[in-house]
């Protein structure tokens, strides 16, 4: 008996959770058991999770949502999916985040775009053992193809290739935003840990290959290349006697000035996909070139069609970029006759090439880029 009376056991009040209460901590146990499920099947995943902040809140579609630092789950999506389904969204976010896709956007229509990145990321998903939940975005039309490559096909054809499924449910969504240059460089050196790790483990994920490639590549001399290729294409070096040759100044002999060259045709990449910084790299290539070699310049900005601007050898470049759109290589070539060479410029996600033309440098940032002809080097800025 008690100091009141009452046997012990009544002695302390019992608290039943609430219904909510309940609920609340099925669903914690739901995202704890996605997480876990998800670190013991795949490590390079995992460690972007266990990274990152997952929680459960609003989200603007009311199923999942990431900014590329945190991913957050709605309560309700959480307690009428499984685990297993959970986990498979997890990765899905995670893809989102790896493809830089919150960056990649450019001007696109962010619902197009988002529904083109889940074409692009969801087979990866299932690739490597996860499930996702019913409605989701799979087609094998799609299977391959970058998320630029799908978009442009949904913008051409909106609604023609059907969901892959019943009901397109958007249980993956990203904010669209623009990375300063610290965070890109702090997301590839995850990246390339994380890949380092998972190989040495054995247990690359499938379906990888593409943007393992483009980080771990070594990298080369591209201006190097670059010049090198202008001065087999278009330069000779142009002699000059004006100024004594310091080398031997008791005789008159020339000094090598700047190359000289007759045309080159730049195609520059105006799609959507080219960020303002991608397009000032590409603008400062060709004002070095143009100090460099005094040639003619027909500059072809171009998405899906061409805009031409043409200069002589001694005139100022005046830049007047156009496009936004979708993306085609075919519409520079059309003004290929009359050139020595053709440089373009560009992110490399296009498929429709024209032709193939000889004397073509395709300068990219992307490192899987292979086109079917002409040489390739990879740029950065």
């Amino acid at each position: 008996m008690t100091h009141s009376g009452r046997p012990g056991w009544l002695a302390h009040r019992v608290r039943i959770p609430s219904r909510n209460q309940i609920k609340s901590s099925i669903m914690h146990t739901n995202l704890q058991k996605a997480k876990m499920k998800t670190v013991l099947m795949q490590p390079f995943f995992a460690s972007f999770i266990m990274n990152r902040s997952v929680s459960e809140g609003s989200t603007p579609v009311g199923t999942a949502h990431t900014d590329g630092k945190n991913i957050v789950f709605d309560p309700k999506f959480v307690a009428s999916n499984s685990p297993e389904h959970l986990s498979g969204v997890l990765v899905h976010e995670v893809l989102h985040i790896v493809n830089f896709h919150l960056s990649r956007a450019g001007g696109r229509d962010q619902m197009i775009w988002n529904m083109a990145c889940d074409y692009a990321i969801n087979p990866i998903v299932k690739a490597n053992g996860f499930k996702l939940p019913d409605g989701h975005l799979d087609h094998e039309y799609f299977h391959g193809m970058s998320a630029e490559e799908i978009y442009d096909k949904l913008k051409q054809n909106p609604g023609g290739y059907g969901t892959g499924s019943d009901d397109f449910i958007d249980f993956g969504a990203f904010s669209i935003r623009d990375m300063t240059d610290q965070d890109k460089e702090q997301l590839v050196s995850e990246i390339i840990q994380a890949a380092t790790s998972a190989k040495m483990q054995g247990r690359t994920p499938v379906g990888m290959d593409r943007i393992f490639e483009e980080l771990l590549t070594p990298q080369v001399n591209w201006r190097e290349a670059l010049t090198n290729f202008l001065k087999n294409s278009v330069g000779r070096d142009d002699y000059s006697y004006r100024r004594p040759n310091r080398a031997y100044p008791d005789m008159c002999l020339p000094t090598v000035g700047a190359s000289v060259g007759g045309r080159i045709l730049f195609g520059i990449d105006t799609s959507g996909s080219i960020d303002n910084h991608a397009l000032k790299v590409f603008i400062t290539e060709v004002d070095d070139i143009k100090r460099q070699f005094r040639a003619d310049i027909t500059l072809a900005w171009c998405d899906s069609m061409a805009y031409i601007q043409e200069f002589s050898s001694d005139e100022e470049i005046e830049y007047k970029p156009k496009g936004g759109g979708g993306t085609s290589f075919v519409p520079v070539f059309d003004y290929a006759e009359g050139h020595d060479c053709i440089i373009y410029f560009t992110d490399g996600f296009c498929d429709d090439f024209p032709e193939p033309h000889e004397n073509t440098l395709w300068a990219t940032t992307l490192k899987s880029f292979k086109p079917p002809f002409g040489e390739v080097i990879i740029i950065n800025g």
